[in-house]
């Protein structure tokens, strides 16, 4: 039996984040409330402004408390699939969901 990453806490935040840049609504503010993300934080961050790949782990982790061991594979796949494209944070949050 694997590691389920959609139940991780890392998961639940990077959800949060999306769905609070996709739907600012009430159901969104209470996630980020739970997770205890820092709202204003996020909201310094622009979520149509392209960055590569370690820019987007980097700001990710400049908002919530990444496990970098749980992530590993994830951001190496990343480095792989992105090399040296540009996308919004939207894009790359998008992607980190489905992976």
């Amino acid at each position: 039996m694997g590691f389920d990453y959609s139940r991780s806490r890392n998961y639940k935040e990077l959800e949060a984040i999306y769905n609070l840049w996709h739907n600012f609504s009430d159901d969104s503010m209470e996630l980020i409330r739970k997770y205890g993300i820092d709202l204003e934080r996020v909201q310094e961050l622009k979520p149509t402004g392209g960055v590569k790949v370690h820019e987007f782990f980097k700001l990710l982790s400049s908002v919530v408390d990444l496990n970098l061991k749980e992530l590993q594979e994830s951001y190496k796949h990343f480095l792989l699939l992105f090399k040296g494209e540009e996308m919004p944070l939207k894009g790359f949050s998008f992607y980190g969901l489905n992976f």
